[in-house]
């Protein structure tokens, strides 16, 4: 459960702006389900994926997005949604990550690559506490899926792979014992 502090915290937002737009979009909205699913569908179909977004300067980079209906990338979706659930007094927070979606199955391991940055929202419900949210278009992540780079790149990632454990086995190696332990099995020999 969150204190009154924390909620306090998680319901800020800079202006009224975010207010009348979130009471326009949640108009017909009952629950605070209804409001979350009314935020992402407004933003879904009024705004498209770009990973090329410029902001005027001196505006206020979420209110230009919202008004002036431009597509943007994910960190533009999340904070919209961050501060439009906060209008609807819907406790929120902007995440910030990866989207580890490309297993390697020769190497067993997941593949991230600084293009799987990604960001999202999080809302707290009092009996499900922190909940994930992604506002952004479904869209950009099955273009991410679709830059899957095929076996090749999974030997080539599983070599990186060895090659990076090999080069930190070295380094956390103490040369002195080590020449120590050798002398020691050169004289039993």
């Amino acid at each position: 459960m969150l204190t009154e502090k924390e909620i306090k915290n998680y319901l800020q937002i800079p202006n009224h702006y975010y207010k009348k737009l979130s009471q326009k979009i949640t108009q017909n909205s009952q629950t605070t389900t209804e409001k979350i699913q009314a935020i992402v569908q407004y933003l879904r179909k009024h705004h498209g994926y770009s990973t090329q977004y410029n902001v005027e300067r001196g505006k206020d980079p979420i209110e230009d997005f919202l008004q002036k209906k431009k597509a943007a990338h994910c960190e533009m979706f999340a904070s919209s949604f961050v501060m439009l659930a906060r209008a609807q007094k819907i406790p929120a927070r902007y995440v910030a990550g990866y989207y580890a979606h490309e297993y390697n199955s020769i190497g067993k391991f997941l593949t991230i690559r600084a293009c799987d940055a990604h960001a999202w929202a999080e809302v707290f419900l009092p009996n499900k506490g922190w909940t994930t949210i992604d506002p952004t278009p479904p869209a950009h992540l099955q273009n991410t899926l679709r830059s899957y780079r095929g076996t090749g790149e999974a030997y080539k990632e599983l070599i990186a792979e060895y090659w990076r454990r090999i080069k930190n086995l070295f380094t956390k190696i103490n040369w002195n014992d080590l020449g120590k332990l050798l002398a020691f099995f050169l004289i039993l020999y």
